[in-house]
């Protein structure tokens, strides 16, 4: 059968899709479609991620200033932080489809900004990091459960 040719009607054919158009059900909406909006998960995926990790971390420790900065160049580092993250989650949000700089866009300022989230709660607020660890491991195990 051509590669693009219509399955005969009489004939089972099950197909990994490698396109970016998923068709739902006929039950849920029978006209809309939905695109995905990540990357294909390979090696290469995983070595930008871990690339975009470690440049999330060492973006927000220069931000920030290190331990002995003062309060105001912290609350500026956290204030650029938080603007990178809204604007790139809202471009991300918007895209009709997959594409690479506003995905990456929004996973270096989660990068980023998830890092000064969890500093300043342990700076600003004290906690340890073992008592924030489990907070997290434990939200994330609430989401997943949900």
């Amino acid at each position: 059968m051509p590669r693009f040719a219509r399955p005969d009607a009489t004939r089972s054919v099950s197909r990994v899709s490698t396109t970016t158009a998923v068709q739902p059900s006929t039950t849920a909406w029978p006209t809309r479609r939905v695109l995905a909006k990540v990357p294909e998960i390979t090696a290469l995926f995983w070595v930008v991620k871990l690339l975009t990790t470690g440049m999330g971390e060492a973006c927000s420790d220069w931000l920030a200033g290190g331990a002995d900065s003062g309060i105001g160049r912290l609350a500026m580092a956290g204030g650029l932080a938080l603007v990178g993250f809204v604007v790139s989650l809202w471009l991300q949000l918007r895209a009709d489809r997959y594409r690479p700089v506003t995905y990456w866009f929004a996973v270096a300022m989660v990068a980023v900004f998830g890092t000064m989230a969890a500093d300043g709660v342990h700076s600003v607020l004290g906690l340890s990091y073992t008592l924030t660890t489990v907070a997290y491991v434990l939200s994330l195990v609430v989401i997943f459960w949900l």
